[in-house]
């Protein structure tokens, strides 16, 4: 498998191991870091274009292509997708050529050379330096939350636990860091300011009188694959994805609730949570959820469940269903055959290619 990078001036060959295309064909070529994902700003796709030009002679024998946009949302339109992907059929004409989308609407929306492709759960997590395997171990805490990517749903989330004096150090794990609401808002196609959080931008100023970050407890962990930190070993988990509405993706933070046998409720579209159910989880802890500009579920979780006891009865309550995602995520299936979620998920995989 032949892995590309297109971050530089040219298309380099990567070596780093792409252990998450374990479950794709052979003798594949991979396209990583291309405008697909450049969403915060002009993507440029003629300068990629350039790039695939260049690189075309050298891969003609590639049966089969697969662009990697799984690490973050892909916020082109479904109709964007597909012009960017005939644009590059006349580059590579005897190939195939298939985006990877880790958005969970493209589970159900049927987009022409676009396969929905999990990522997040395909990575060994148990294969990564310095892996201890804490799910078992004693667990200690109220609720755990661990963020360092600042985005502007998770501020306007800790600002409102914080005012409300709904986070105690004494009997929460947190690790987190905020930044102002609007910091890393986009423009849409019409010209509409988008931003995850609350629509009265005076909020914002209070977030910028706080601090940019909170730590329950010294925190020298570094941001990596495992379940480590002791915001996986608390009660209750607060998971707060990378996008909370249209563009939700399922990334690691969700991968490691199931892995670390966490009780958790996931900051994200309902659309996260159908794809789960779809793969065969039980993700529904908590008969609500926060989702687009709605944290109430959240808010009122920290205030109903007040207490560490509270929180490790209600997580042992709901054990048959931490175990049952925890088995059948089957993070250490190396041969990734056809058990778990994985075979849900297999057969859509297997449809999508040969219908190329």
């Amino acid at each position: 498998m032949l892995v590309f990078s297109f971050s530089n001036s040219q298309a380099e060959l990567d070596q780093t191991p792409w252990q998450v295309g374990r479950a794709l064909p052979p003798h594949s070529v991979i396209f990583r870091n291309t405008p697909f994902l450049d969403s915060l700003k002009k993507a440029d796709f003629p300068a990629f274009f350039s790039k695939c030009k260049a690189l075309r002679d050298s891969i003609s024998h590639a049966k089969l292509i697969f662009i990697d946009a799984t690490w973050d949302p892909i916020r082109l339109s479904n109709k964007q997708i597909q012009n960017y992907l005939e644009e590059l059929k006349p580059y590579f004409p005897k190939s195939r050529i298939v985006l990877l989308s880790s958005r969970a609407q493209h589970w159900f929306d049927d987009v022409p050379n676009c396969v929905y492709y999990p990522a997040f759960l395909m990575i060994p997590y148990h294969q990564y330096p310095n892996w201890q395997n804490l799910a078992d171990h004693p667990r200690s805490g109220r609720i755990g939350c661990l963020n360092r990517n600042p985005k502007s749903h998770r501020s306007w989330l800790m600002h409102t636990l914080m005012r409300d004096k709904l986070i105690d150090a004494e009997r929460d794990v947190y690790s987190v860091s905020h930044v102002g609401l609007y910091d890393n808002a986009y423009i849409d196609v019409d010209g509409w300011l988008k931003s995850a959080g609350n629509i009265d931008i005076s909020i914002n100023d209070e977030i910028k009188q706080g601090s940019s970050s909170f730590a329950t407890n010294p925190d020298n962990f570094p941001n990596d694959y495992t379940i480590n930190h002791p915001a996986w070993g608390t009660g209750i988990s607060i998971i707060t994805e990378t996008e909370p509405g249209e563009d939700t993706i399922l990334t690691e933070k969700t991968a490691k609730g199931i892995l670390s046998k966490s009780c958790f409720s996931i900051y994200m579209s309902d659309v996260g949570y159908r794809v789960l159910e779809q793969l065969g989880f039980e993700p529904r802890f908590f008969r609500d959820h926060a989702h687009d500009t709605n944290i109430k579920p959240l808010i009122n979780l920290c205030r109903q469940i007040d207490t560490e006891a509270l929180a490790m009865d209600y997580r042992q309550q709901q054990m048959r269903q931490i175990q049952h995602n925890y088995n059948w995520a089957d993070f250490g299936n190396d041969s990734y055959q056809a058990t778990g979620w994985y075979a849900r998920y297999q057969p859509k995989l297997h449809q999508a290619l040969s219908n190329l």
